[in-house]
This record gives C-alpha cells, sequence and structure tokens, in this order.
C-alpha cells in the first residue's frame, strides 16, 4: 500500500507502507505528474495522481463555494 506523506509543490513524496520506500515524483504546472515512472514505481505513481486528483476537486469545491 502507498501513501503520500509529503506534498513540497513541485515534488511529490509517496511512501509505501510496508518497506518504508520513498519515491519523488515531479508535479507539472498543469498538476499532472511529469516523471514516466520506472516498472516497478506504477503503484507509487498511480497513488500520487490519485491523491493530486482528488486534491484538484477539493480545490474546486472551495472556489465554487
Amino acid at each position: 500500500m502507498f501513501e503520500v506523506t509529503r506534498f513540497e509543490p513541485p515534488l511529490v513524496f509517496v511512501t509505501k507502507r510496508q518497506t518504508g520506500e520513498t519515491y519523488k515524483f515531479l508535479v507539472g504546472i498543469d498538476g499532472a505528474v511529469n516523471d514516466e515512472a520506472l516498472f516497478d514505481q506504477g503503484d507509487a505513481r498511480r497513488a500520487a495522481m490519485t491523491y493530486l486528483a482528488q486534491r484538484a476537486r477539493a480545490n474546486a469545491v472551495l472556489i465554487k463555494t
């Protein structure tokens, strides 16, 4: 299981709970993950993208109100 442990624009850090491994991804101006994940980083990259999508939705709701 992966979780985002830090978000320091333009970087997002994702940690694997079982092993403590941390992956770092670069976030572009458009809010998308720019780094191409290696074959073993796909799950970590998906966790980063999910986090960024949830954050964008939350910001959109705040802007509308």
